[in-house]
């Protein structure tokens, strides 16, 4: 490999990291991705996709889907919920 050389940076593993808070009548959300890498321009994270489901009690049947980039800093709320169990998950999207 020589000064004049520049290859693509090696592929580093990453995960989601999700962090989801009772607030009031809703759910906030935060996703972020790990490792931080840096500069952000040659390691991208791609979008998730946050679900938020009911899966039984009068949140049986209830299901909102967010597409978020990955950044900690940056909050979404599921609003207006009724009091019951909800199940939050996270994926990357292709």
């Amino acid at each position: 490999m020589g000064a004049d050389c520049e290859d693509d940076p090696a592929p580093v593993a990453s995960r989601v990291v999700l962090t989801a808070r009772r607030s009031g009548c809703g759910i906030d959300v935060r996703v972020g991705a790990r490792p931080n890498l840096g500069p952000i321009e040659p390691f991208p994270f791609r979008r998730v996709a946050v679900a938020l489901r009911g899966p039984s009690g009068a949140a049986r049947g209830y299901a909102k889907a967010r597409r978020l980039a990955p950044d900690a800093l940056e909050l979404y709320r599921f609003g207006a919920l009724r009091a019951s169990r909800y199940r939050v998950s996270a994926t990357y999207l292709r």
